[in-house]
Order: C-alpha cells, then sequence, then structure tokens
C-alpha cells in the first residue's frame, strides 16, 4: 500500500524491546514497520511468507557463496556449479515474483471496498 492511500494515524506505545522486535521482524520482511502493523493485523498469511521468503533468499544467498568457493577451489565441475546457480537463480525469481505480488498489503482489501 503506497503512503499517499494511508490517512488515518494511531499512534502506539512500545517498550524499547519490543520497537527493537518489531523493527528486526519488519527489515527481515522488508517492510516499514507501518506495513509490518497493517501485515500482522490484515494479511497473517502474507506476512508469513514475506518473512520466510526472506530467510530463503538469505540461505539462497549462502549457497551461492559456498558454490563460488567450490568453483575457485577446483572441487566440483564448473558446468555442474552453473548448473546449480541457475537453479538456485530460478528459484530466487520466483520468489521475487511473488513477493512483489504480495508487497501491497491491502490490494484486496482496497478492492473489496471499491466494490461495496
Amino acid at each position: 500500500m503506497s503512503k499517499d492511500n494511508c490517512t488515518a494515524e494511531v499512534k502506539i506505545r512500545l517498550t524499547a524491546d519490543e520497537k527493537n522486535k518489531l523493527k528486526q521482524l519488519s527489515d527481515a520482511a522488508e517492510l516499514t514497520m507501518s506495513e509490518m502493523i497493517r501485515a500482522t493485523i490484515f494479511s497473517e498469511e502474507k506476512l508469513v511468507f514475506l518473512v520466510q521468503g526472506a530467510d530463503i533468499a538469505a540461505a539462497m544467498f549462502q549457497i551461492r557463496k559456498d558454490l563460488d568457493a567450490l568453483r575457485r577451489e577446483g572441487v566440483i565441475p564448473a558446468s555442474e556449479i552453473d548448473r546449480l546457480q541457475n537453479a538456485i537463480d530460478n528459484v530466487g525469481t520466483k520468489l521475487h515474483a511473488i513477493r512483489e505480488r504480495l508487497s501491497d498489503l491491502h490490494d484486496e482489501d482496497k478492492e473489496a471496498d471499491d466494490n461495496d
């Protein structure tokens, strides 16, 4: 949801630890803290995917680094490493496409309101 569509404001009080946890979770999901709060309230299933998707992306990055190290060491033939890296890239592309579809957390809510 773009910031322009958000017209109401709510202030909440959090402990420093709660704010830090909110910041960590929103960073992991690549969301602002406001988007994270809205996602938690209105789009729980999407939020789970966004957080887990970030974990998957981090794991894929580490696998690519490990494959690069194996290439340098000559442990695995370069053609096999290329094949594996292409497969990882394909998964990354699919995850990115899913994330893009979920990035506007309230499109469905807005469409429902528009149809009422």
